[in-house]
């Protein structure tokens, strides 16, 4: 398998919370807004039959308007075999 090019990893832009790899929530009004960047590559998951792209590493807790949220969040790709 090939192993693919890893572009920047997404910054966090001001205000944001930084989750995972890759990965940033940000509230905005009544939305949470999750960000990622699209041509980042983390490499081969454990399985090797795809290819990740961004991920909270399992559930994890966000505290908005006074209530505890759980966000899980894999973002992938297939590998090319």
């Amino acid at each position: 398998m090939q192993k693919p090019a890893q572009s920047g990893i997404h910054q966090a832009p001001a205000g944001s919370l930084v989750i995972g790899r890759n990965v940033s929530a940000t509230v905005e009004g009544e939305d949470v807004v999750i960000r990622f960047r699209h041509a980042t590559r983390l490499g081969a998951s454990k399985s090797g039959k795809n290819v990740l792209v961004a991920t909270t590493g399992g559930n994890v807790t966000l505290s908005v308007g006074g209530a505890a949220l759980k966000v899980g969040l894999n973002v992938y790709e297939p590998a090319e075999l």
